[in-house]
Formats: structure tokens, sequence, C-alpha cells
């Protein structure tokens, strides 16, 4: 089973076509590099990829399992992103606890999870282990 395959996977925004018919497979281990100009579409695969952005036409699986059919709250939280974009969508409010703490199921707000003592330890002693303590 791949990480990801996605299947003529087409994004239109506001018109203009930003990805065209796209067909990507990752398998276990092996690892990437998104190239190409700014507005080539980079962030809207990248998104897609992450399950943070529906395409328009086509079919994206994440570990078998087809977005769409599934709860991707389950996906997102096997899946890694880091991006600069990703601090535009953090409510400013959020305390660096409640932002770490977030990341343990790949959600944006802190009300979309339950989380237990033992993970706002956690959160807690990363920010320490990152001199943010």
């Amino acid at each position: 089973m791949n990480a990801l395959d996605l299947e003529k996977v087409s994004k239109t925004i506001e018109g203009t076509e930003v990805l065209h018919s796209l067909d990507w497979s990752v398998a276990p281990g092996q690892h990437w590099v998104i190239v190409g100009l700014n507005g080539s579409g980079k962030s809207t695969l990248l998104k897609i990829a992450g399950l943070q952005l529906h395409p328009t036409r086509g079919v994206v699986r994440v570990f078998g399992a087809e977005l769409g059919k599934v709860d991707i709250r389950d996906l997102r939280a096997r899946i890694g992103i880091s991006s600069a974009g990703l601090t535009n969508q953090l409510r400013g409010s959020l305390t660096a606890e409640e932002v770490v703490r977030c990341g343990r199921f790949a959600a944006l707000e802190p009300w979309w999870h339950k989380y237990s003592a033992a993970d706002t330890d956690r959160a807690l002693q990363l920010l320490a282990d990152a001199g943010l303590g």
C-alpha cells in the first residue's frame, strides 16, 4: 500500500486550473521534493496530499483510505506537515502549549479533540526541550 496515491487530480481555484489531471504515488520510505515557480501549484498539491484541501476532480488516497470516504481526522494524525503557511491558519490567541498539543492529532484547534493531562505534559516537555519552556 502506498502512503499516497493521486489519480487524475485537478484543482480549480477562482476559475483558474492550478493542477490538471495529476497522477502521483508515494511509496513507503520514499522522499520527494516539490520544486516549481511561484504560483505553479506546489502548495495546492501539498494541501491536497496533506488532506487540507479537496481536489476539484480526481481521487486522493492516503494510506489506502480514499478522501471523501473516511474520517480525515484519523488520517491527519499520521501525516506530518511543516510549512510557514501553516502559521497563517492558526488562531493568534492560541498558546504555544495549545499549538504543540494540537499536533498530537494534526489539528488546528484544541477543541477538535479530547486531550489528556499526559498530552499537555508532553507538549510542555517538547517546548522545554526546544528551549521554549
